[in-house]
């Protein structure tokens, strides 16, 4: 191409005959003011088709080659030129060694097209996937390896050049940035194999993959690079720092006063949360891993377990309301066979106050003001029962939340915990996944320790429940909270010792 610009320059047809943006673009160099430049992709034919009906095949229809296709070919074209040991050709008498030549580029090139097969098919495993990809999703990737040249090259997600990894391989490989083209696939398999290995190890399993789905994949690429320059201990020591540094607002922090009431707090008991969640899973030897390819296919919101506050249900949607009734109505009828001859819980009366409610919704007149006694109502029913036990009210820190589905919070946002539990309980039957911590709340399993608890009340969030919730959150998340930044633990210690 270069070489035709040039003697078309002494014809006037070279790149001065290109007036106007292509000649702007071409000219500028990639990383100006981020504006795009013309590059040129050159393509290798080896089978010797017709070089004119490849061209037309390959850009029929617009249909350009992505990335892992023009890598591939780069690592597998007539020109690719992988190193090799010259030592190891010259013992060779000198008759052989371009044969030797010729079978060393070969047996590089046949073990590049397998572990590439190889490769490719370990990414299209679903728990793999959702492992190393922070939502699972295909993402655009027809090739899934691709997405692993991405990593290598650090693209970033605002990234607007569609062949930025082919670039940044090439450029890699031109510049040096390592040894050769063989140095750089072995790059590519030392990732991968970095990977497997964390997808494989428990530890590394939940802590890395809680890590790739909050942060996005920026953090993958932080830690691949780490854990090629650091030691295994003080890997696992950044891992957790990382760890903590993100689910906290500061690290100083006391996490059980965040409130929900706050934005950034909100946004903190969320996160902590779900890393409750996958800790409680990789610290049970009885389970199996925290299934993060169930979990990446909803969105997932904070929910108070005990709701006392009609406060937080629009105002204006009678639709909510209507729903919230109903589901009400649901529950109650459930109690009504155990307690139709108990005069004190005899849910009959909330029935046909529901009820009434719930015709009188189709009236203009009705407004929020009416269903919130009929909220309350509903509430003192249940807090009656609660009594007993110490009635918890409603309160915002983690100790009253748990996290939900979209679609399962959507339905019984604010409803009673006998609501939510019976909902919770429909969901998990009919095959939706719900975190391993919620069922457990919901269940009262926090109280198995409980001398009644094969006979307790499952009707109602008591304050001993929320205190045997808050009991575990603190065993568990206690590990994470204390970590220490290691850099400076390791300056620290390095101090002590030389002083």
């Amino acid at each position: 191409m270069l070489t035709w610009l040039q003697e078309g320059q002494k014809k006037g047809t070279g790149l001065d005959y290109f007036e106007g943006t292509f000649k702007e673009n071409f000219t500028r160099a990639r990383d100006i003011d981020d504006k795009k430049s013309v590059q040129l992709i050159w393509y290798e034919l080896r089978d010797g088709s017709d070089q004119n009906e490849s061209f037309k095949r390959i850009n029929d229809k617009k249909v350009s080659l992505n990335n892992a296709e023009l890598i591939r070919a780069m690592f597998l074209s007539d020109s690719a030129e992988y190193e090799l040991d010259e030592k190891l050709i010259d013992a060779y008498p000198e008759k052989l060694q371009e044969l030797v030549r010729k079978s060393e580029l070969t047996r590089k090139e046949a073990h590049v097209i397998e572990q590439w097969d190889l490769i490719e098919k370990q990414l299209r495993e679903p728990k793999f996937w959702a492992f190393v990809k922070n939502d699972a999703s295909d993402g655009g990737y027809s090739c899934r390896i691709e997405y692993l040249f991405d990593l290598i090259s650090q693209k970033g997600m605002q990234e607007r050049d569609e062949l930025f990894t082919y670039l940044k391989f090439e450029d890699m490989v031109r510049k040096h940035e390592v040894e050769g083209l063989w140095a750089l696939w072995l790059k590519v398999e030392s990732y991968f194999a970095t990977l497997v290995s964390w997808f494989e190890d428990r530890n590394f399993y939940h802590k890395v993959g809680f890590l790739i789905a909050e942060r996005s994949n920026r953090v993958l690429m932080e830690l691949l690079e780490l854990s090629a320059t650091q030691t295994k201990t003080k890997f696992r020591q950044t891992v957790d720092w990382i760890i903590k540094k993100h689910i906290m607002i500061n690290t100083t922090d006391d996490v059980f006063k965040y409130s929900y009431n706050e934005v950034n707090e909100k946004a903190a008991l969320k996160r902590i949360l779900f890393y409750y969640n996958v800790e409680t899973t990789r610290r049970s030897v009885n389970m199996d891993f925290f299934p993060l390819h169930l979990y990446k296919k909803s969105q997932w919101t904070l929910e108070h377990i005990h709701a006392q506050n009609s406060d937080r249900i629009d105002h204006s949607d009678k639709k909510k309301w209507e729903t919230w009734v109903v589901e009400n109505m649901k529950a109650l009828k459930q109690l009504e066979s155990r307690f139709k001859d108990d005069d004190k819980f005899d849910p009959r009366p909330e029935l046909i106050f529901l009820k009434n409610n719930k015709m009188r919704m189709k009236d203009n007149t009705y407004v929020f003001a009416d269903f919130s006694v009929c909220f309350d109502s509903v509430n003192a029913y249940y807090n009656t029962m609660a009594k007993n036990e110490g009635g918890t009210p409603e309160i915002h820190n983690i100790s009253n939340m748990a996290l939900l589905s979209g679609t399962v919070n959507t339905s019984i946002s604010n409803s009673v915990f006998e609501v939510k539990r019976q909902m919770i309980m429909k969901a998990d039957a009919d095959g939706e996944y719900i975190p391993y911590c919620t069922k457990l709340v919901f269940l009262k399993y926090y109280n198995k320790d409980e001398e009644n608890f094969s006979v307790q009340h499952s009707f109602y969030w008591s304050e001993k429940d929320r205190t045997s919730y808050l009991n575990n959150l603190q065993i568990v998340l206690k590990g994470i909270l204390d970590v220490k930044d290691p850099d400076k633990e390791n300056e620290n210690l390095h101090n002590e010792n030389n002083g």
